[in-house]
C-alpha cells in the first residue's frame, strides 16, 4: 500500500464536534492557561494523596485542536485557525523537550496500567503529529513540521527506551499506555497512531513504518473479537462499552474506505451488532475485573506508603 495514493484531507478522519461539545460543557474539565485540564479526582480515588487536583491531558487538547482545524477548513474562518495554533503552542509549554525530541508526559499516575507519573502515549504523540501536519500544510510554517518531527521521534522510539513503539514479528504496534513490564495493546490508541503515520507521510517519508503498522494491525485485529463476537478494548481483556464500540466502528470505517483495508470489513459488522453483548460482558467478566482492581489497589497503597514515608 502506498499512502501517497490515499486521498489526504485536511479534515480529520473522525467527526469531533460531539467530543468538543462534551469537553466544553463538562464539569470534569477546566480551561486554564490556554489549555484544557482534567479533574483527576473524577476518575481516581484518593486523588489528593497521589495525584494533582487537575492535570493537563494531551489527548484532549490535541483532539480539540483538530476540531478547530476541521472548523477552519470548512469555514475558512481565520479566527479558528489562530485558536488551533494557540492551543498547540500552549500545549507545548507542558511538553518535556530533550534536544530534538518532544515528550507529552502525563504528570499523574495511571493505576489501571500501573504507570507512574511521566508516562508518554502513542495516541497523544500521534494526535499532536496529526494536528501539526495540518497546520503545516495550511500555513507552510516550517515550525509545525519541526513540532511534528520532534513528537514523531518519540512515538517511534522503542517502549523500553521511553517511547511508544513495539517491534514485533508481524510489524509495529504503538502503545497508548507504554509499559516496560506488560504490553497492553489498546486498539483505538494504536489506530490513532496509524492515522498519524499516514498524516506525517504526506510531508516526511515514513512509508515503511506505515506499512509495518498496518501489517501488524491487520494480523492482530481478530484477537480483539474472541469473546462471543464482542470487542476487547485491549489485549488484557478489558471489554469495550458502547462509546468505544462506536469509536472502533468509526476508525475501522476510515481504514476500510480511506486506506483500502478491505480485510477489516468483517470486524466493522461486529462492532455494529454486539453492543448489548459487550455491555453484559463488561459486568460479567468478573474474574478479570477483580484481578485488575486488586492490582490497582496495591499500586495505590504503595504510592500512599511512599507519600507518608516522605512526610515523616
Amino acid at each position: 500500500m502506498d499512502s501517497k495514493d490515499l486521498n489526504f484531507k485536511l479534515n480529520y478522519y473522525l467527526e469531533l464536534k460531539e467530543f468538543a461539545s462534551k469537553v466544553k460543557s463538562s464539569d470534569a474539565y477546566v480551561y486554564e492557561q490556554g489549555v484544557y485540564k482534567y479533574k483527576i479526582n473524577n476518575v481516581y480515588p484518593l486523588n489528593n494523596l497521589y495525584n494533582p487536583e487537575i492535570a493537563f491531558v494531551p489527548v484532549v487538547n490535541f483532539l480539540m485542536a483538530l476540531e478547530l482545524i476541521n472548523q477552519y477548513y470548512d469555514s475558512r474562518n481565520e479566527v479558528l485557525l489562530s485558536e488551533s495554533k494557540l492551543l498547540i503552542e500552549n500545549s507545548i509549554k507542558h511538553a518535556h523537550v530533550d534536544k530534538d525530541k518532544m515528550y507529552f508526559r502525563h504528570e499523574y499516575y495511571q493505576p489501571l496500567y500501573l504507570l507512574n507519573k511521566g508516562w508518554v502515549s502513542g495516541m497523544a504523540q500521534g494526535l499532536f503529529i496529526s494536528a501539526c501536519v495540518r497546520l503545516y500544510l495550511i500555513t507552510q510554517d516550517e515550525v509545525f513540521f519541526q513540532y511534528a518531527k520532534s513528537a514523531f521521534d518519540v512515538m517511534i522510539m522503542p517502549v523500553e527506551q521511553g517511547g511508544c513503539m513495539l517491534t514485533l514479528e508481524e510489524g509495529v504496534w504503538f502503545e497508548e499506555y507504554p509499559s516496560k513490564k506488560n504490553n497492553s495493546f489498546v486498539l483505538n490508541g494504536n489506530i490513532f497512531s496509524v492515522f498519524a503515520l499516514n498524516d506525517f507521510n504526506q510531508i516526511y517519508d515514513c512509508q515503511e513504518l506505515l506499512y509495518q503498522s498496518i501489517r501488524k494491525l491487520s494480523s492482530t485485529i481478530a484477537e480483539f473479537y474472541v469473546f462471543e463476537g464482542c470487542c476487547r478494548y485491549d489485549l488484557n481483556n478489558a471489554i469495550c462499552d458502547e462509546n468505544y464500540l462506536k469509536l472502533h466502528h468509526d476508525q475501522l470505517d476510515v481504514l476500510i474506505n480511506d486506506f483500502g483495508l478491505k480485510d477489516l470489513e468483517p470486524f466493522i459488522n461486529i462492532t455494529t451488532s454486539c453492543a448489548p453483548t459487550c455491555n453484559n460482558l463488561t459486568y460479567s467478566f468478573k474474574f478479570d475485573r477483580v484481578i485488575r482492581r486488586v492490582h490497582k489497589l496495591i499500586f495505590i497503597l504503595l504510592i500512599v506508603v511512599k507519600k507518608l514515608a516522605v512526610k515523616k
